[in-house]
């Protein structure tokens, strides 16, 4: 599915990324330097605090603390463009 524009939900959570791979804070556990790789092209990310990593899919579930079934429908409400 493609969202155009080569928006992700890392771009909404973290709006100053760039393409390719960034370090962030991680949202997961209390992060006070950044510990969390995401790679906005391939779509995943990993954190090396707390061991968290997977997809943007994953990465949603996680972060919204939503069911894997709701993902995609959620994304599309997200991501739509007007």
């Amino acid at each position: 599915m493609d969202y155009g524009s080569g928006t992700t939900v890392f771009d909404m959570v973290f709006p100053n990324l760039i393409m390719g791979e960034n370090s962030v804070l991680c949202p997961f556990h209390h992060d006070v330097s950044p510990s969390m790789r995401i790679d906005t092209t391939k779509k995943i990310f990993h954190c090396f605090g707390c061991g968290a990593h997977g997809t943007e899919n994953d990465f949603v579930q996680q972060y919204y603390k939503i069911g894997r079934e709701q993902v995609t429908e959620f994304k599309e409400v997200l991501l739509k463009s007007d």
